[in-house]
């Protein structure tokens, strides 16, 4: 037989003739087999163009399948976004019609898998699924070369116009992600005729949101440009509204939703909401749902100062947490929910908060044991609970199990103390997940220093003490290095009120 094309779920007619004899006598007439191959495509889209994306491949014989007649059995393909998908075919033999001759007149019934653009469209697609695997730019320039003249082909009006804008952008962008110059901004522009072509009633409008708000976040992403992201929420809160419930084009745009950067403006934390409405409880994005909400919510707080929404922000990242389902994630999320609630305590000084924060950094260090990626910052987060403890109340037992930690830490590479003690611009464990910085940007305080007591650190000398305190005149050639301490890297002795540090210090003599 030819190559045949048919929609899913219906039948595909491998075989019209009958055979003249028994299936037990088929291994002695090898002369009979037929090869059968079988290419399962798909497309997200209703008015694709073409035959959809190569999706995988299923070699047999036409001996093997009658083996399964009037059956059912599965065939395995291959791995899919690391999922493993499989076929479930049924063969039945039956004698069928002759089906009619293919001819001009009737080729255009076919949804244009046959048609000119219909092929022009398979073969740029097979470039483009070519170019995913390899990187070659060779084979994008012959997907964008071959979407262009199918889009050549599809003026306004015609019924694949929107498909064919919308698979030309695609390869664009796809080239973009992997750092070849294409025109981003000219993918945007083709997204967004596509949308104009596919209005609200279209079976493909939906995905058209979805395109054309990942490109404006990916434009965003690379730009900084605060338009596009607002223009993103908007569009994102219009697809949600029209997704069925459950299905894969809503568990996708939650996932793009979450995917947003932090925003503290009224339309983010409203989509942040739209989004954890159609998360029911147990739904799988309902934890990060939860995270990326409080996030929101937590910046609005760092610029209003309004306790109501810190006190949102430490709500919903606790729901969070009880939904947590691997250790991993949940020292995260107790990570998260530590630095909100240690926020709170810096703003109300409340005595249970400080208690609680420490108490969770302690969890979520029993589960970053010595050798996991996070135990360094999980290290981090419990001394600067402490030391914040230590600052309100004076708990010497603090200060020494802050010094303990920062020697731990030391090992790992990570340095909480210079010479003005605690650094207080460092990051937690979760942060890189849930945008929860505490950076130069982020800190609104730093932290008080460590009070002198024997044997604690000292605080560095300003340039006033320095002009103040420095002898000789203001020409002496080594006055700017008078009071340069250079600590050394370790302490050299450790005593129950702190350790002793190192220092060189170089006199006005030339002495050191």
């Amino acid at each position: 037989m030819v190559d045949h094309s048919v929609p899913w779920n219906e039948t595909l007619i491998i075989w019209d003739h009958l055979l003249m004899f028994p299936r037990w006598l088929m291994p002695i007439f090898p002369k009979k087999s037929k090869a059968v191959q079988l290419e399962i495509r798909a497309s997200f889209e209703h008015g694709y163009l073409g035959r959809g994306d190569l999706l995988g491949t299923v070699r047999t014989t036409l001996e093997e399948l009658l083996l399964h007649a009037g059956n059912q059995f599965e065939i395995g393909l291959p791995f899919i976004s690391a999922q493993c998908p499989s076929l479930l075919l049924r063969v039945n033999r039956a004698k069928a019609p002759r089906l009619p001759a293919r001819t001009a007149g009737n080729t255009q019934q076919f949804s244009g898998f046959h048609s000119v653009i219909g092929r022009t469209t398979d073969t740029a697609h097979e470039a483009y699924t070519l170019y995913r695997r390899s990187d070659h730019t060779k084979y994008l320039d012959s997907a964008i070369q071959g979407f262009q003249e199918v889009l050549d082909e599809c003026p306004e009006g015609h019924p694949h116009r929107g498909a064919a804008l919308s698979n030309f952008a695609h390869a664009i962008i796809c080239g973009f992600t992997k750092g070849v110059r294409t025109d981003i901004d000219h993918a945007i522009s083709l997204f967004r005729h596509a949308l104009v072509h596919r209005t609200w009633e279209h079976p493909d409008h939906p995905l058209s949101i979805l395109n054309l708000s990942k490109a404006l976040h990916l434009r965003h992403s690379m730009g900084e440009d605060s338009g596009d992201l607002h223009e993103a929420v908007v569009l994102y809160r219009s697809l949600l509204s029209l997704c069925l419930e459950d299905s894969h084009l809503q568990l996708h745009a939650i996932e793009q939703c979450n995917a947003l950067p932090r925003d503290p403006s009224d339309e983010s934390i409203m989509l942040r909401r739209t989004a954890l409405e159609h998360c029911r409880p147990r739904h799988p994005h309902r934890a990060r749902s939860l995270n990326r909400l409080a996030g929101d919510i937590y910046a609005r707080f760092n610029k209003s100062g309004d306790i109501a929404h810190i006190n949102e922000a430490v709500q919903l990242s606790r729901e969070a947490l009880t939904l947590c389902p691997a250790d991993d994630e949940c020292s995260s999320s107790l990570s998260v929910l530590s630095y909100y609630i240690l926020k709170r305590f810096r703003h109300l000084r409340y005595p249970d908060d400080i208690e609680e924060c420490i108490s969770l950094n302690r969890e979520a260090l029993a589960l970053c044991p010595p050798g996991h990626p996070a135990h360094g910052e999980s290290l981090k987060n419990l001394a600067k609970a402490l030391k914040a403890r230590y600052d309100e109340y004076q708990n010497i037992a603090d200060f020494e199990e802050v010094m303990q930690l920062s020697r731990a830490i030391s090992d790992e590479n990570f340095f909480l103390f210079g010479t003005v003690g605690l650094d207080d611009g460092t990051v937690l464990a979760a942060d890189a997940e849930e945008d929860v910085n505490l950076n130069e940007n982020d800190c609104e305080e730093n932290n008080a220093q460590i009070s002198n007591q024997p044997g604690s650190l000292e605080q560095a000398p300003t340039e006033t003490q320095d002009k103040r305190e420095t002898p000789g005149s203001a020409s002496d050639a080594l006055q700017d290095l008078t009071y340069e301490i250079q600590k050394s890297a370790y302490p050299i002795a450790a005593g129950s009120f702190g350790d002793i540090w190192k220092s060189i210090l170089v006199k006005p003599s030339g002495i050191v």
